[in-house]
């Protein structure tokens, strides 16, 4: 249902869901932390991939999820709607490469102790307002992903119509009742769901 073999640009259908919004802004938070480091260390030690991938990757996916949210935010949509944001290929690819390293990290010995350590550390330091652990990070990092990349006929006829600006008509409903559920199964939920956009 996901694909990551797509490199180029894509129209994607994300939910209006503000539970779903704050895990987009705390990954985002997150990967900016570690996108910082990854600069202060290349700068200090000169290793350009002390956190597992370049510093610009980290940012590219910090920033992706970033603007995410914010046009998401500007775009007023109702809660429970959906909506349209073009995520250009090499972001994705960005994204993708993040929870690729996340996942190594995670799994000690051949993971990178130091982006482990990093994350820990930030999600310990901001349990207040963000408690889990590096796995939940992942997690989340995921469900991100799941939406980002869903490519099933409803999420292409979403897109169309939202691109078009069509009216609501019963098989644009059953679309959007259609990518809920692929998003309900993927852990995404939210209790202000309510008609297509």
């Amino acid at each position: 249902m996901t694909k990551r073999n797509s490199v180029s640009d894509r129209p994607c259908i994300i939910p209006a869901y503000r539970a779903w919004l704050q895990e987009v802004g705390w990954v985002a938070e997150a990967l900016g932390i570690v996108s910082a480091a990854a600069y202060v260390s290349q700068k200090h030690t000169g290793q350009a991939e002390a956190y597992g991938l370049p510093p610009l990757t980290y940012d590219i996916a910090a920033s992706t999820l970033s603007d995410i949210c914010e046009t998401s935010v500007a775009a007023g949509s109702p809660p429970g709607s959906v909506q349209l944001v073009l995520v250009e290929g090499w972001e994705l690819e960005a994204l993708w490469s993040v929870v690729d390293v996340l996942r190594r990290s995670g799994d000690a010995p051949a993971g990178n102790e130091d982006l482990a350590n990093l994350v820990r550390m930030y999600l310990w330091e901001n349990e207040a307002h963000h408690p889990g652990a590096l796995a939940d990070l992942i997690k989340a990092l995921e469900r991100v992903l799941a939406v980002l990349t869903l490519d099933i006929p409803a999420a292409r006829e979403i897109a169309t119509a939202l691109a078009l600006r069509r009216e609501v008509s019963p098989a644009l409903q059953h679309a959007v009742a259609e990518v809920r559920d692929v998003w309900r199964a993927a852990g995404i939920r939210e209790s202000e769901e309510s008609d297509a956009s």
